[in-house]
């Protein structure tokens, strides 16, 4: 959804994961409000507060993989989280493959 109506260069874009009706924000500079979605660093930001996580809860982590990858996509350059952060794209991306090779690797154990 375009916020162009509401004087803002944005859209609102669907990114559940967190709970099932998340929503973030991207604005044509490339900044994503996340809320939730993702971590920024441990014990909610006090310390690396620049390094990508999973949120304390999350409702579907494929989901989280999958909002985040939509967010990278549309172009998102620095991510505003709820807790800690900001987060830089490229550091988000090396996170998503660490997460996905990971995510590959034990649903690989399970079915040998």
């Amino acid at each position: 959804m375009s916020l162009q109506a509401f004087g803002v260069d944005g859209e609102v874009v669907y990114t559940p994961g967190h709970t099932a009706g998340s929503i973030s924000v991207l604005l044509s500079s490339g900044e994503a409000i996340a809320g939730d979605l993702l971590m920024g660093g441990w014990l909610g930001g006090m310390f690396r507060s620049g390094q990508s996580g999973y949120p304390y809860y999350a409702d579907d982590l494929g989901q989280i993989r999958a909002s985040v990858k939509k967010l990278l996509d549309l172009g998102a350059t620095m991510f505003f989280v709820g807790h800690g952060g900001p987060l830089e794209a490229e550091r988000v991306r090396a996170w998503l493959e660490r997460v996905r090779d990971a995510s590959r690797s034990r649903m690989a154990t399970r079915t040998d």
